[in-house]
């Protein structure tokens, strides 16, 4: 499972994951808007680029990192060092 770099446990269990019953989940591919998000995950620090749509859609921790205030918003990459490969590439 992935971890909650932030803290905020609680809300990443609870929301995190492909099997969400968020109503936004019902994005296609032709709802996908053009910027791209890139994920940098474990201490590898493998890249994974994903639609930011498709994150927010199904993850509040997402939407909340992809504001402009924060750097991950601005540079469009989030950093995953305590997570496994295995598990993001689960989720996307």
């Amino acid at each position: 499972m992935l971890k909650d770099p932030r803290g905020d446990s609680k809300l990443w269990k609870k929301r995190v994951g492909p099997h969400s019953s968020s109503p936004e989940l019902s994005l296609t591919h032709g709802s996908l808007g053009n910027t791209m998000t890139t994920l940098v995950v474990g201490l590898e620090e493998r890249e994974y680029c994903v639609h930011q749509d498709l994150l927010s859609a199904h993850s509040p921790y997402f939407t909340a990192s992809l504001k402009d205030e924060w750097i991950e918003g601005q540079e469009r990459r989030i950093p995953l060092p305590d997570n496994e490969h295995v598990a993001v590439e689960f989720y996307v």
